[in-house]
């Protein structure tokens, strides 16, 4: 117990500085779980795929007969797969077992998952809905832009908000260049990772060039805490759990893509807030 409180206390004194951003309050919740993986020795991959699998249930509830199944259901299986999300990064560095490979796994299946909820979506409305199918395409599309826009720009501020130990420039090219290869020595791995690089450059690397091309640029971006904050609202893992409260409740998933829509209308209206007050 005691090495715990430790583990807990060091993982979050840098955070006491400063009232703690909504995106990492979930961490609080699943430290405890952290721990006791790590006494089981249950390596941080293991979470990984039971995340990744937990989300492709979840989708396969949502277009088999959604109608026949408790609410309870699929909330239950989104939620394993929000919190496992967290839980494997956080077991990763707790242990000690941090790799290269392992954040392009982690960010390449972020990236097919939320692929495959908007196709799963776009069916589910389609069909309960009974829209034309140009309004639901073009919906879906923009939310799923949406998605993972806000996301990267929500990665990046709070990155360069927490990062003192780099510059703005040297933080912006991490989410574009290839992942460096930190385990030479063994030929799978390095081949893994060769093929993790290739497709990282087809998912969120394009996404990241484009946001950081408009947010970046050759400006300095000032107020950085207060843009970590502001931002925090478009983490990755915060659309999820917008969505598992729409699922709960047995609302439309229109409800979603409305929610998705309004988020990149406000993180552009941020972006030309950062702009005017924050850029020289």
């Amino acid at each position: 117990m005691k090495e715990f409180v430790e583990s807990f206390y060091n993982a979050s004194k840098a955070k006491r500085s400063a009232i703690p951003r909504i995106d990492e309050l979930p961490y609080y919740i699943t430290w405890p779980l952290v721990y006791v993986l790590k006494q089981g020795n249950v390596k941080p991959v293991w979470l990984s795929v039971i995340s990744f699998l937990g989300g492709v249930l979840f989708l396969f509830t949502l277009v088999w007969k959604p109608e026949a199944l408790n609410p309870l259901i699929p909330s239950l299986l989104l939620l394993i797969r929000i919190l496992l999300d967290y839980a494997d990064g956080q077991l990763a560095r707790y242990a000690f077992q941090t790799s290269n490979l392992g954040a392009l796994y982690d960010l390449i299946a972020d990236f097919f998952f939320v692929f495959l909820l908007y196709i799963s979506i776009a069916w589910v409305v389609i069909v309960a809905e009974e829209l034309p199918l140009w309004v639901t395409i073009s919906l879906t599309i923009t939310a799923f832009i949406s998605h993972l826009t806000t996301a990267t720009v929500s990665s990046f501020l709070n990155r360069l908000a927490s990062d003192k130990a780099h510059t703005q420039q040297e933080i912006a090219m991490e989410f574009v260049r290839v992942f460096p290869n930190d385990f030479p020595e063994e030929p799978r791995y390095s081949k893994k990772l060769s093929v993790m690089n290739s497709l990282f450059l087809f998912t969120w690397r394009v996404i990241s060039i484009y946001v950081l091309a408009i947010l970046v640029g050759n400006r300095q971006i000032k107020y950085r805490q207060f843009s970590a904050h502001l931002s925090a609202f478009f983490e990755y893992s915060i659309h999820l759990f917008v969505l598992l409260f729409i699922v709960f409740l047995g609302h439309s998933f229109l409800y979603f893509l409305a929610f998705e829509i309004l988020a990149l209308a406000t993180c552009v209206a941020l972006l030309l807030f950062l702009r005017i007050i924050s850029f020289k």
